[in-house]
C-alpha cells in the first residue's frame, strides 16, 4: 500500500477552491467537507431532479 501524502496545504487550497467551483456548476451544495493529506470526505446535497430537464444546447 502506497502510503505517501498527496495533500501538502497547497493542494488542500486548490482542491477546496475546485470543489467550491464544482458545487456551484453542478447545483449541489457541500454540508461539510475533511481534506487530510491522504485522502477527503464530502457530505452533499443534492437537489431533486427537475420535472423538465434542459435540452442539450442549454447544458453545453
Amino acid at each position: 500500500m502506497d502510503r505517501r501524502f498527496i495533500f501538502e496545504e497547497p493542494e488542500k487550497e486548490q482542491f477546496t477552491r475546485l470543489m467550491r467551483e464544482y458545487e456551484a456548476c453542478c447545483q449541489v451544495r457541500v454540508l461539510t467537507f475533511c481534506v487530510t493529506s491522504k485522502h477527503h470526505h464530502i457530505l452533499l446535497e443534492v437537489p431533486k431532479k427537475p420535472d423538465v430537464l434542459p435540452m442539450s444546447e442549454q447544458v453545453l
